[in-house]
């Protein structure tokens, strides 16, 4: 990334960026073809001058910059299918009071250095310009919401029609994107654009991509709308998942009842830093600063951080209330137009190097060397640390680093006194609470097999466990045939061996890096995570670890007495003389009854296979626990109630992952 500190356009930063993209070439992934890539792009202000100018060609006058918007858009190869594709996008935005599309200009390209695969899938780039009319001429945050309303809409509206495709890249009144399926040095080459001398912006962010998680494809380059990102996102499933729950209780003053039109939010074939943006952008349009949106998608180790402000503390654990981390090795780099930053993920498994230049030039990478400057001319330079950010506002003209950023998020709101007075704890709960049940001594055969047991985890897995207290020492993996294919009946968890595992580069120490680790969550009913931070956000339950023992269950009856919490416990276990028909027909019966218990006002379900035996068989806790939750999900009551596992079913650690 390149940036003048001064907010002040200049083809020397464009010029700078396309070098930097030029030295990390090797960053990147190419097959055989050497002129296909993984994906190279290039995210920067808009080029007001050059714009102005290609827009005259077509005998269009452009309103002042931040009253017109510019967007490039990937169409249909077929000449039909463009057309479709903007008769849609000109449909939706006739229809959006405030925005009126000004033309199109077809994006000048140079196909023939191109690589096979790439022109294969090479899309029509259309760019379109749109101006801003009546109150959204003096009010840019209502005039960026107009355009993502309508880039979300005319988007559904496309994906109706199968094997249309559509995307656009970016549709801004501040920034423009151009990227492809292209090697780093082909970006310059196949976008005529970025060869003009006009062509200028004051920050330039720019990404060799090397696919990992998903294929290469045009739409899945980087940059994306805010940022690029280095690394990747571990805990994706569960943040889609979650964000997805969210949406039934979303409400935006902002867009209003266009919000539900835009559903979903996020696009699923995109990679998981395309959806980091989706989420991330949906956050920034809520009325968060970028910088505030990173912090709370990246938050730092806070938990076990004993140097960290108090204050800091208590807006991270708030914060911690209204979303999960997306968490992972990771460098994201973001921009909106008035400012650009960097973050780093809170182990700091991705190198971020900085400088400050004399003439107030930003460069920031992800290695040393990667734009030639005389040595003299460096005024400050250094890394990110683990967690840590900067952030450089273009109106004051200077960085501003991770302490100052931190404490600008803590200051507005007394997060301590919310989070006493509002939210409740595992420990607060047990002073006080009533005596667990008593726990059966005899452990019965016909129980253990019912289960899942066998007598190798018994003496390989469980009899260590209970003897030392701490997992058994063994190789890691899991070396067994899959459970798809096996003729024996398997438990439900050994169908989702792969579905968890997390590797990180280096490997993670949980005991001497304990500083990193948590096991902390909330849990409860959750409000609206677009609304202004208040107290209702964190009228939840903190536990220090997700497993609860009989007393901390018993516990939890409390949360009637503290904060009028109602809680349901919904049987998971089906008469035996019904075989394995009943098992569908009572899956389905524990969804319905957890759904009626989640419109009915009460905040915490459990799901229990307690009552397990000769007569009763329990259902797969894995499968109870997912249906339940889809159930939630497609009723949007999923954040109105928390989700207890009561079983005797899950007994290794990969079970409870």
């Amino acid at each position: 990334m390149v940036a003048n500190l001064t907010g002040a356009p200049g083809r020397d930063i464009v010029d700078g960026a396309l070098q930097v993209l030029e030295n990390l070439d090797h960053r990147g992934a190419r097959g055989c073809e050497k002129d296909t890539g993984d994906g190279a792009g290039i995210l920067c202000g808009i080029p007001d001058r050059f714009m102005r100018r290609v827009a005259s060609e077509l005998s269009v006058e452009l309103p002042p910059p931040r009253q017109y918007a510019v967007g490039n858009v990937f169409l249909d190869q077929s000449e039909e299918g463009t057309q479709e594709g903007k008769r849609i996008f000109e449909q939706v935005c006739a229809s959006i009071s405030g925005l009126r599309l000004l033309t199109w200009r077809r994006v000048p390209v140079e196909s023939e250095c191109l690589g096979k695969t790439a022109k294969d899938h090479e899309p029509t780039i259309e760019q379109a310009f749109i101006a801003a009319e009546g109150a959204l001429k003096t009010d840019l945050t209502r005039f960026e919401a107009a355009l993502f309303v309508l880039r979300k809409r005319a988007a559904n509206l496309a994906s109706q029609q199968p094997g249309l495709p559509f995307y656009v890249c970016s549709l801004s009144p501040r920034v423009i994107n151009y990227k492809g399926m292209l090697t780093c040095p082909g970006l310059v080459r196949y976008f005529v654009d970025l060869q003009e001398d006009d062509f200028e912006s004051h920050v330039a962010l720019v990404h060799s991509r090397f696919s990992t998680n998903t294929f290469p494809a045009w739409r899945r380059a980087h940059p994306f709308r805010h940022i690029c990102h280095n690394g990747e996102i571990n805990t994706l499933k569960g943040n889609v998942n979650f964000a997805r729950a969210r949406e039934g209780l979303m409400s935006s003053e902002l867009l209003g009842a266009e919000l539900e039109q835009c559903f979903p939010l996020m696009e699923m074939d995109q990679t998981d830093s395309g959806i980091f943006d989706n989420f991330l952008e949906v956050l920034a349009i809520s009325g968060r600063s970028l910088p505030e949106a990173v912090a709370m998608m990246m938050p730092p180790a806070w938990e076990n951080a004993d140097r960290m402000d108090e204050k800091i503390r208590d807006y991270y654990k708030f914060q911690a209330a209204i979303i999960e981390p997306w968490d992972g090795p990771a460098l994201v780099a973001f921009t909106d137009g008035d400012g650009v930053g960097a973050s780093l993920d809170r182990n700091g498994l991705r190198p971020c190097r900085y400088y400050v230049t004399k003439d107030k030039k930003l460069i920031i990478s992800s290695e040393c060397g990667v734009l030639k400057m005389p040595p003299d001319s460096i005024v400050e330079k250094g890394r990110l640390s683990p967690g840590k950010m900067l952030w450089a506002n273009f109106s004051k003209g200077c960085l501003t680093q991770d302490a100052e950023l931190k404490q600008s998020f803590a200051k507005p709101n007394p997060w301590g006194d919310w989070l006493k007075s509002e939210s409740m704890s595992m420990e607060g709960l047990l002073n006080g609470a009533p005596q667990p049940p008593a726990i059966k001594d005899d452990v019965r055969a016909p129980l253990l097999r019912g289960f899942g047991y066998t007598q190798e985890s018994l003496e390989l897995l469980l009899l260590p466990m209970g003897k030392d207290g701490e997992e058994a020492l063994g190789s890691m993996g899991n070396d067994t045939p899959l459970a798809c294919l096996s003729e024996q009946n398997r438990p439900v968890f050994d169908f989702f061996y792969q579905l968890f595992a997390q590797v990180t580069n280096p490997p993670i120490d949980p005991i001497r890096e304990s500083v990193v680790m948590s096991l902390g969550c909330w849990i409860g009913p959750e409000v609206n995570v677009l609304g202004d931070p208040s107290p209702k956000h964190c009228q939840r339950l903190w536990l220090d670890k997700p497993c609860l023992l009989p007393a901390e269950m018993a516990a939890l009856s409390r949360t009637k007495e503290l904060k009028g919490w109602q809680m349901r416990a919904v049987d998971a276990t089906f008469p035996s003389h019904e075989g394995a028909t009943g098992l569908e027909r009572h899956l389905k019966r524990v969804a319905q009854e957890a759904t009626w218990a989640a419109k009915n006002g009460y905040q915490l379900i459990t799901l229990s296979d307690r009552s397990a035996g000769e007569k009763q068989v329990p259902l797969p806790s894995l499968m109870v626990c997912g249906a339940v939750h889809q159930a939630l999900v497609g009723q949007k009551l999923r954040t109105k109630v928390a989700l207890i596992v009561e079983s005797g079913e899950p007994y290794e650690v990969a079970h409870h992952a």
